[in-house]
């Protein structure tokens, strides 16, 4: 009987009874876990790029319609929703989609307007919302399903800097003061220093703020030029006192081109590759180049044939880069432009000026060109942003750069 119980006959079944049973558990673990680490990363990613999606929308095509059928709303489903999660889309609907208030807001001051310029994406594969993931081996323990959610906050912020500008700059906007307070229109002529006495100021001069990080000073805001229609005319530089009027173009040099600073079709033509930004001091090109400036933006209207402005909506729309094939990343038709500080080339003319200081970039949509004047729209651009140059405030920020910032 002793013998009997002391036998160890059988024992090796137990172990393995219980190995298997110990590796069922461990597959369970490994394998629903796997699929839950991998469904948070497909998570994350479709809302990281729905966010951006939405916040180049909100750059571009809109910056004030946050409606449920505006573009950043349904920029941001559209991309959600076409990236699967396990195989299938993830639950966003237009609630999902938010526009907090960005958190870099006050970061130049205090004082500083709150910026609606970023948008959250919040997606979810769970129980709540109908389409939780499956469980495999996690059943056999009675975990039916596994739950996933994701966040993404991305901003489109202010950009200061291009590295496809074309070859022209226009005059900032200033307060009329000069002969008496007026409005500013293509009439209006910059005065500080007397035409008779290049050396004596004027009694009252036509007043320039430039925008800064904080306020936008006396020149071009999104709030009230966007989307404006005008008709760029050649300008001139003279001796002893250039004659300033808005939208007034004077040719400019781009340092680095690629195609060589004062070519001046070439580059309008193509992108520089070069950058520039607010407060650099750009050369002014040889005169005499409407011809070739208008030549060229025909050139680009030729790119994108199609492309109008739609006037309700704000934005370009039958562009070639919207269609299947695309032709671009946005319609050549939308340039860059420099905006020039007009005391600075005032001040400067009178000894002769060579140069212009960028106080601004902004976005042209080009829709015509007769002769050699060329009229479009006032618009956005996409940018770059540079630590070593100017940010400037968010209304007066033409330029924008989209990036993740949560």
């Amino acid at each position: 009987m002793t013998a009997h119980w002391r036998s160890e006959r059988g024992a090796v079944l137990v172990h393995v009874a219980a190995a298997l049973a110990t590796f069922t558990l461990l597959s369970a673990f490994v394998v629903d876990l796997g699929m839950l680490l991998v469904s948070r990363h497909q998570i994350q990613n479709a809302v990281d790029a729905a966010a951006l999606a939405a916040a180049t929308a909100l750059s571009l095509d809109s910056y004030t319609n946050r409606e449920a059928d505006g573009p950043a709303k349904r920029a941001a489903l559209a991309v959600a929703q076409a990236n699967l999660v396990w195989n299938e889309a993830p639950r966003v609907t237009a609630a999902d989609v938010t526009f907090p208030v960005c958190a870099d807001s006050w970061d130049i001051s205090a004082s500083a307007q709150p910026k609606y310029a970023c948008v959250q994406v919040d997606a979810f594969r769970d129980e709540d919302h109908a389409n939780p993931l499956p469980s495999i081996f996690g059943q056999l323990m009675g975990i039916p399903s596994m739950s996933t959610a994701a966040t993404a906050t991305a901003e489109t912020k202010e950009g200061n800097a291009t590295d496809c500008l074309k070859p022209l700059a226009i005059p900032d906007r200033w307060s009329e003061m000069y002969p008496a307070p007026g409005a500013w229109d293509p009439a209006s002529t910059f005065d500080k220093w007397d035409p008779s006495n290049s050396a004596v100021e004027l009694p009252s001069t036509d007043l320039y703020k430039q925008a800064t990080a904080t306020a936008s000073g006396t020149g071009l805001t999104l709030s009230v030029d966007f989307g404006t229609q005008v008709v760029l005319r050649a300008g001139s530089v003279a001796t002893p006192i250039s004659p300033i009027s808005p939208w007034k173009y004077l040719p400019i040099e781009i340092p680095d081109s690629v195609f060589g600073a004062n070519n001046v079709l070439s580059n309008i033509n193509r992108c520089t590759k070069s950058t520039v930004k607010i407060g650099d001091s750009l050369s002014l090109a040889a005169s005499g180049v409407s011809a070739t400036v208008a030549a060229g933006m025909q050139n680009l209207i030729d790119l994108d044939p199609t492309a109008t402005w739609n006037v309700d909506d704000g934005r370009v729309e039958g562009s070639c880069a919207a269609a299947r094939a695309r032709c671009a990343s946005m319609s050549p038709r939308i340039i860059a432009l420099a905006v020039y500080d007009p005391i600075a080339l005032a001040d400067s003319s009178v000894t002769g000026a060579t140069s212009v200081i960028v106080a601004n970039l902004v976005g042209f949509f080009i829709e015509s060109v007769a002769g050699t004047d060329i009229t479009g729209r006032i618009v956005r651009h996409p940018g770059l942003i540079k630590s070593d140059a100017p940010v400037l405030t968010d209304d007066s920020s033409f330029l924008r750069a989209s990036l993740l910032v949560k």
